[in-house]
């Protein structure tokens, strides 16, 4: 049986690229992508007759919500994450483990907002952050080559 749709997420990092934070991840969650829907029903939409259902009308809107990436990081307390700047998003790059045989890692690069951040850290255990990270516009997925 073949693997070769099974990804390990071993090595994965992200870098914001405007205030130079960067970070080994533990753990990411997206909330994943979503499009609106717009009713178009209007007064002329006819009604359902008997043994019909519905009756209401729809389009999808082209745009799509890239969502949210909720991550738990390593913490450096030399190197918190950075307030972001609200008028300007930050370049963030999320790079994957590169696959063996391949030249370069995939990476989904885009930009956004550092939403909220807090870390933990606890006798003789690892110190973590977790962090919330609103993306904007465009993401580009890279796929590993």
């Amino acid at each position: 049986m073949s693997n070769k749709f099974v990804s390990v997420s071993n090595g994965m990092r992200i870098v914001f690229r405007r205030s130079g934070f960067e970070a080994d991840i533990l753990s990411v969650s997206h909330s994943g992508v979503a499009r609106a829907i717009i009713e178009t029903s209007h007064m002329g939409t006819p009604e359902p007759g008997e043994d019909e259902i519905g009756g209401k009308t729809f389009i999808v809107d082209p745009l799509e919500d890239p969502g949210v990436l909720e991550l738990q990081v390593h913490y450096d307390p030399s190197n918190p994450p950075k307030r972001t700047d609200p008028e300007h998003a930050e370049s963030i790059e999320i790079t994957y483990r590169k696959p063996k045989g391949a030249q370069t890692p995939a990476r989904l690069v885009g930009e956004g907002w550092l939403q909220e951040w807090g870390a933990e850290m606890n006798l003789g255990a690892k110190m973590t952050a977790t962090m919330s990270v609103k993306f904007t516009g465009i993401l580009s997925v890279v796929k590993a080559a």
